[in-house]
């Protein structure tokens, strides 16, 4: 999640947080004891909009079967991703890093930039302390990781604020989409060659589905994903696979990176913050 959409902020925050510290992974449908009380009152933020006012905060449920449904993928695909990095983008309170990092083995860790906003001072320093271990307070726009990076990148129901709505009275539609197409850049970029981006609410600017129901929005629509493609065309040659996987507006989209460019290697995720001089986010102290 990221910014200010026109004078209002849409912020998805999504329920269904567990947490767990299984001793060895656990079996799929087995069920799960988290070691402490996730409460809905950590949402009770207020994030102040550009008028001083409070922002809307949707609260949406979403859990690890939501993201396998949502974003196509196969029920046994985690197992592939042990010992491989995993990004998940405008993450919210979901649960798909933990269960990656847990029960799968996978070096996972989740951005938002919400989570600055989030206060976790009347939770238990156990639940402060898992909170924290895989979640970055971060702009989708400007990801503080290396190009080539992670092996899967996901992001579910983030683009949709960007994409899927019509322009608000005074608001210009075209900066709101192009900040969309620029979260989807960043995606692409820390992914590896190899790699898989999948996310919601990208249908495909080209299909008669956004023309339909955005006929206000599809110009500058397509306009700001022939941008996006620029630096991945090459003598016209598109160096990603792109699949939009849609039916009417529910579906998913796959982007599969073909070239690489210079890396540099760092051990894990969140080491890339400490690399670069920045801080990972503390924990506010009890």
């Amino acid at each position: 999640m990221t910014g200010h959409l026109g004078r209002r902020t849409a912020i998805t925050v999504l329920l269904g947080l567990v947490l767990v510290l299984p001793a060895r992974p656990a079996a799929r449908g087995q069920e799960r004891k988290p070691p402490c009380e996730y409460i809905a009152d950590i949402l009770a933020v207020s994030l102040p909009d550009q008028a001083g006012q409070p922002a809307e905060i949707e609260v949406t449920s979403s859990d690890f079967a939501t993201y396998e449904r949502n974003l196509g993928l196969d029920p046994d695909f985690a197992s592939a991703y042990a010992g491989k990095r995993v990004l998940d983008v405008g993450a919210g309170l979901s649960e798909f890093v933990d269960i990656m990092a847990d029960d799968y083995g996978a070096d996972a860790v989740a951005v938002d930039v919400a989570y600055a906003e989030i206060d976790l001072r009347d939770l238990s320093p156990a639940c402060v302390e898992l909170f924290y271990r895989r979640r970055l307070a971060m702009d989708a726009q400007r990801l503080l990781f290396p190009s080539n990076f992670f092996d899967l990148v996901v992001s579910h129901s983030l683009l949709k604020w960007f994409f899927l709505f019509a322009p608000e009275e005074g608001e210009d539609a075209r900066l709101r989409i192009r900040r969309g197409m620029d979260i989807l850049g960043q995606m692409v970029r820390v992914a590896n060659a190899g790699g898989e981006i999948r996310t919601t609410d990208f249908p495909d600017p080209n299909g008669e589905w956004f023309a339909q129901q955005h006929p206000e929005l599809v110009d500058a629509y397509r306009a700001a994903y022939r941008e996006f493609l620029r630096p991945y065309t090459d003598a016209d040659e598109l160096k990603l696979e792109i699949e939009f996987c849609y039916r009417g507006d529910r579906g998913y989209t796959v982007i599969r990176k073909l070239e690489r460019v210079p890396r540099v290697d760092i051990r894990s995720p969140v080491s890339v913050i400490r690399a670069q001089g920045r801080p990972p986010t503390r924990p506010p102290r009890q």
